[in-house]
This record gives C-alpha cells, sequence and structure tokens, in this order.
C-alpha cells in the first residue's frame, strides 16, 4: 500500500518538477524513507542549496497534496508554510516559468477545499513575489522596524 503512495506520488512529483524544469525526467520517492531521487541522483546529492532546492522540496509538497487529492484515506494537513520559495531566481525565462509554476502550485493549494469542506492555507515569507497570483492570494507586507508579524512588537536591534 506504500508502495501505491509512493508510486502515485512520485507521478505527481515528476509533473510538478518538469513544470520548472524541462530537463526533469525522471523523480522517484522511496516507499522506505521517502528519500527523493531525481533523474537518477539522490535530492542531497543533486541539490545542495538555493532554489534547486526550493523548486524540488516545494514540488515534492505539492505532489503530496495532489496524491492525497486522488486518495482521500490519505490524511495530509491542509497548512504549508514555505520560506523563500522564488530565492535564487533570475530574471531569465527558465526562472520565470519556474516561478510561475511554484505560484501557480501554491495558489492552486491554498485555494482548493477538501471533500471535509476544510479550504487549504498555505503561507509564503519572500521579499518579491513572482508571477501573477490569482484573486485568492493576499498580500502582507511587513518590515523589520515593525515585526514579522503585523501587531506584534518591534524586533530589537542587534549589533555585532
Amino acid at each position: 500500500m506504500v508502495k501505491q503512495g509512493t508510486d502515485r506520488w512520485s507521478r505527481h512529483a515528476l509533473c510538478r518538477m518538469q513544470a520548472c524544469d524541462p530537463e526533469v525526467h525522471t523523480v522517484s520517492i522511496s516507499p522506505e524513507d521517502f528519500s527523493v531521487t531525481i533523474n537518477g541522483k539522490s535530492f542531497d546529492a543533486r541539490v545542495v542549496a538555493g532554489h534547486g532546492m526550493t523548486r524540488a522540496n516545494v514540488s515534492v509538497l505539492l505532489a503530496l497534496r495532489d496524491a492525497a487529492r486522488e486518495v482521500p484515506a490519505m490524511p495530509v494537513p491542509q497548512l504549508l508554510i514555505v520560506d523563500g520559495p522564488f530565492t535564487g531566481l533570475g530574471e531569465g525565462l527558465e526562472d520565470q516559468r519556474s516561478g510561475n509554476a511554484l505560484l501557480d502550485g501554491l495558489t492552486d493549494l491554498a485555494t482548493f477545499e477538501a471533500p471535509t469542506g476544510a479550504g487549504g492555507q498555505v503561507i509564503i515569507a519572500c521579499n518579491q513575489l513572482r508571477g501573477t497570483p490569482g484573486p485568492a492570494v493576499r498580500e502582507i507586507r511587513t518590515n523589520l522596524v515593525d515585526g514579522v508579524i503585523p501587531g506584534l512588537p518591534s524586533r530589537e536591534t542587534i549589533t555585532v
């Protein structure tokens, strides 16, 4: 049963990864430890840091939600918090495609209503929103003076 679930998850992860990077030809998620292999290389060996790691992480998480939509008995939380999904993206066409694919996937997750009636919620922390968000996206601007979350006390200045 786990193997069937990870096979389904792997198929969705491949679609998500290819939307960001057409050079991805295979994605496999292990039923033993849920480790990810991309184009025959382990995730840890293929991606070290930066946008490649973020793209893979977000794509795999969105693919898990895709699999759970097909199998209602597979419970997955409706909340996803992502820090810096667009970090490291440049202005090139590939970067724009990748940013748009990630924003579309995160927006879709936020607007999806589960069979239980619960809506999804996605929180993205970023310096610049990439792509054109849909009407379901709300932006809350913050700064270091006012605190990360509006209404919280200001951060103290740290000097080193």
